[in-house]
């Protein structure tokens, strides 16, 4: 794993997932305090013997949603728009700071 993915996944916390054609995107909470989104493109195998392939990039990222970690997650992906780089959709977290935020 390259140290850019281990910093964006370090401490996730309680995925939402989306999932569409050949991908999927994931949206994590973290002890850092930050919300990401994630779109993990993949490749099923084609002939026997091979792997499946990835590559995730990080589509959006909010720092500090709150003021402890976000252990919460509850992400109702929007139909149409994940194509284009964009994380469309309400996305709902906690944290202990006893806060509940809602970003769309």
């Amino acid at each position: 794993m390259s140290s850019e993915l281990d910093r964006i996944v370090a401490g996730a916390q309680s995925p939402g997932w989306g999932v569409g054609e050949g991908f999927f995107t994931a949206a994590v909470g973290c002890n850092d305090r930050a919300l990401r989104v994630l779109r993990v493109r993949y490749k099923r195998p084609r002939g026997e013997g091979e792997a499946v392939t990835a590559e995730v990039r990080l589509i959006r990222e909010w720092t500090e949603v709150h003021r402890g970690s976000v252990y919460t997650v509850a992400w109702q992906p929007l139909s149409g728009g994940a194509e284009d780089g964009e994380a469309r959709g309400l996305l709902g977290t906690g944290s202990n700071d006893k806060l509940v935020r809602i970003t769309w």
